[in-house]
């Protein structure tokens, strides 16, 4: 993804643009011709579930592009079990939420930006330190659920799905 692009998407940030996290990529994929995806070809991989963010996950995964590390800016990030009804499942990993890597820290963190909580957003994930939020007045891991006490099991890194290797489907 050029800087040119991602400065215009993070103009977004703070807007209701899309509606919701699939909504948000999809809006991002039309509007800057990122051919992450084909509204056709996604419809094949829809499960019961009826969610979009898991039919891109499935789209990638049946092309071998799901990775656990290696991310690159406009990849996709997925993260299971982020809704009300999904939060507490401990059996089924569903992925519920999508949002696009914006940033690749030295130390490890990831900004992705993303719709949440009725507005398009930036957060972060560290794999490395998966349940610290802050390390000093950086955030490592923002809550991607809201949990009781804020619980360690609700940050971005223990929610973590995978990566949508965009910078591979692209080339």
């Amino acid at each position: 993804m050029t800087s040119r692009r991602l400065l215009r998407i993070e103009r977004r940030i703070g807007k209701k643009d899309g509606g919701d996290c699939s909504g948000f990529v999809t809006l991002i994929n039309r509007q800057f011709s990122l051919n992450l995806f084909d509204e056709n070809e996604l419809d094949k991989f829809y499960t019961k579930h009826g969610l979009k963010s898991e039919a891109m996950f499935k789209l990638y995964e049946s092309k071998n592009l799901i990775a656990f590390d290696d991310p690159k800016v406009g990849d996709l990030v997925f993260f299971n079990n982020t809704t009300r009804s999904t939060k507490n499942n401990k059996k089924a990993k569903i992925v519920t939420h999508v949002g696009i890597v914006s940033s690749v820290e030295k130390d490890g963190t990831v900004g992705f930006t993303h719709h949440a909580r009725g507005k398009n957003a930036v957060d972060f994930m560290n794999l490395k330190n998966k349940n610290t939020r802050k390390k000093g007045n950086k955030e490592l891991n923002s809550y991607v659920v809201s949990c009781k006490n804020n619980n360690t099991s609700c940050l971005a890194s223990n929610r973590f799905a995978g990566f949508g290797k965009a910078s591979v489907r692209r080339n």
